[in-house]
């Protein structure tokens, strides 16, 4: 960068501000990225079949194992910062003492990758449902925070202030593709799912992450701050 170029950067915040968003998005990037390539890894450590018929906290404690046994491997340097967490309470830190939930009581999102890096902490919280029919697809998608996947995370009951969320489907009936269909169907009313402009069911693909995972991004309730949902379809069957 040229002196020139730093006086005028300097100068002007909005330039400033325009400098830092591609280095922030790349690190974002890169962390969704690694994220989900622990995500496969620990998956293709799992027989599959072995796992149709279970329900979906026995999957996914699995599935956690699995990730934190390929974390123990080390087989990777970048993999030291990273922990996979199961069932993890979110403590209502904006809430009052007197009004949060407490122990039992609190939200539990099914999967939480969690990167410790010397200037942040980076977060991607999972919510998982069991598709075994084709209605289940509303298990994912649905408005009701009490019951649905996606719900919990526009309400901001799950990563009140993270960018970033994930769904996650165990396919035990038909394929996939099959019910990651039916999502991007629904998705066509981008008014009920809080759809942003950019925001529009696309294919999202790393060269060691899932096959099948797709990102939608979406306006949160009470903020003007959106989130990315990435959608990924693991077959167990």
């Amino acid at each position: 960068m040229t002196q020139q170029t730093c006086n005028l950067a300097s100068s002007n915040p909005l330039l400033m501000r325009k400098q830092q968003i591609p280095k922030n998005a790349e690190r974002l990037d890169l962390f969704v990225r690694r994220a989900h390539e622990l995500l496969e890894a620990g998956y293709q450590k799992m027989s599959p079949p072995a796992y149709n018929g279970m329900e979906e906290p026995e999957i996914t404690g699995e599935l956690a194992l699995e990730i934190e046994n390929v974390l123990r491997e080390k087989k990777s340097p970048w993999q030291r910062p990273w922990s996979v967490h199961e069932d993890e309470p979110e403590n209502q830190e904006h809430l009052s003492v007197s009004t949060r939930k407490k122990g039992k009581r609190r939200k539990r999102p099914d999967i939480k990758l969690r990167f410790s890096g010397q200037r942040e902490n980076l977060y991607l919280r999972f919510e998982a449902k069991l598709l075994t029919d084709s209605g289940a697809y509303e298990d994912l998608i649905g408005p009701d925070p009490k019951r649905h996947a996606l719900a919990r995370f526009l309400q901001r009951r799950y990563g009140r202030n993270d960018d970033i969320g994930g769904l996650l489907g165990y396919v035990q009936v038909g394929t996939e593709q099959e019910h990651s269909d039916r999502v991007q169907q629904a998705f066509s009313n981008g008014k009920r799912y809080r759809i942003t402009v950019d925001g529009a069911w696309t294919k999202t693909s790393w060269k060691k992450g899932p096959k099948h995972c797709f990102q939608t991004k979406h306006w949160r309730s009470g903020t003007k701050k959106p989130i990315a949902i990435f959608h990924t379809y693991l077959l167990f069957r």
